[in-house]
């Protein structure tokens, strides 16, 4: 069973997390040739606010998140908080917005999907190497943000 990224990586990844916050997201905004966003949810069994950076693609005024998890066979914990919780919040570029979280289906996450395919050059791996769908999760901003 894949356990995610090597330990050199996970550090590059919170060293990433901490120049994109102390920046507001102007540094760190890209990544693999994609813009990068802050996910906060509520943990599903904790309560408390959790964060991540992802990738995102932009669809009309939604942002499109995909939980590939490094292509490993389990989803991110982000994806089971977001069920329970669908209200969330994402900084982006130094700007917080509220959102709300749908999982897309059919026809609509198969094209999302290809998107991610040929934008980022990791996630086409992933999909070889996940034994599930991966999810790809629509953030759907709130009237009020």
């Amino acid at each position: 069973m894949k356990t995610g990224p090597p330990f050199y990586l996970r550090w590059l990844m919170q060293l990433h997390r901490l120049l994109y916050r102390a920046s507001a997201g102007r540094i760190g905004s890209r990544l693999d040739g994609m813009p990068v966003l802050e996910l906060y949810t509520v943990g599903r069994k904790t309560g408390e606010t959790r964060t991540h950076l992802l990738t995102y693609l932009r669809e009309g005024n939604a942002f499109i998140i995909a939980g590939s998890n490094w292509g490993q066979d389990r989803p991110p914990g982000w994806f089971f908080n977001i069920e329970a919780h669908p209200q969330a919040r994402i900084q982006v570029r130094g700007r917080m917005i509220a959102v709300r979280a749908r999982e897309t289906e059919g026809t609509e996450r198969d094209k999302l999907w290809r998107k991610f395919k040929v934008i980022g050059s990791n996630y086409a791996g992933y999909e070889q190497t996940a034994k599930r769908v991966i999810p790809v999760i629509a953030l759907e901003p709130l009237e009020t943000s």
